[in-house]
């Protein structure tokens, strides 16, 4: 089946290390655990929590791969990312229009591996055709689904990688270790019509106007590894990109 280990997962059957992380995010997020300050230990987050010690290892490794923990060997887990940084890492530039102290979150609904389709070598630039890991999510502005977002990554790029991801920000954050972070982005935007999938997942009618934003990130070598789609629907948003 190529390279890596990946498994097809829904919503519905998130790994359970993955709901312990989403947990622990969701308390750091509510202000639980400050930046600096360090987790409870292992067995007691274990406990709290009913699961092993490897399934608490597994869930903060997810956290410390995107950035929202450190561990220190010796002295703990500590909290890296304020609730604000991780309540707005959609990775988008998306302002909140007239709702101050509002929160944008993003969750995982499904990561998937499977051959690319001719429109993803054109989004992506591929010679031939290879593997791809698709990550679809959902932005909600506190509990309202306000975007979707896609995500199509080579899995050549994952290369001997058997860690099963449980979001797009844990794919880009092993991208960063090896070396292929984003240095370019490109961004492209539109007028759509909702598809049913996307209108399913948002609960709007299909065909409803939507703004679609594109984007390619490429890495400093010009390779890219990564190409984004975003389906924006809620008028509580806007779109405020700035050139550097």
């Amino acid at each position: 089946m190529g390279d890596g280990n990946f498994e097809a997962q829904s919503v519905m059957h998130k790994p359970l290390y993955h709901q312990v992380g989403q947990i622990v995010l969701a308390r750091i997020r509510n202000g639980d655990w400050q930046p600096g300050q360090s987790l409870p230990n292992e067995h007691l987050l274990a406990s709290e929590f009913g699961v092993s010690i490897g399934t608490i290892r597994r869930a903060i490794e997810g956290l410390e791969r995107i950035g929202a923990v450190s561990r220190q060997q010796g002295r703990g887990t500590f909290v890296r990312c304020t609730s604000a940084d991780l309540a707005s890492s959609t990775r988008w530039p998306l302002r909140i229009r007239d709702r101050r102290g509002a929160m944008l979150t993003c969750d995982t609904l499904s990561i998937d591996r499977r051959r690319s389709a001719p429109a993803d070598r054109g989004e992506l630039k591929l010679v031939r055709s290879c593997d791809v890991i698709e990550c679809t999510s959902l932005i909600r502005l506190e509990s309202e689904p306000v975007a979707v977002e896609r995500s199509i990554i080579p899995s050549t790029l994952l290369a001997g990688c058997e860690v099963q991801f449980g979001s797009a920000d844990e794919i880009r954050a092993l991208l960063a270790d090896r070396g292929m972070s984003a240095k370019w982005v490109e961004d492209r935007i539109e007028i759509v019509g909702a598809t049913a999938q996307v209108a399913a997942a948002m609960s709007i009618t299909s065909g409803k106007p939507l703004l679609r934003c594109c984007r390619s990130s490429s890495a400093a070598d010009g390779t890219i590894i990564e190409s984004q789609t975003l389906h924006l629907g809620s008028s509580e948003l806007e779109y405020a990109c700035r050139a550097k």
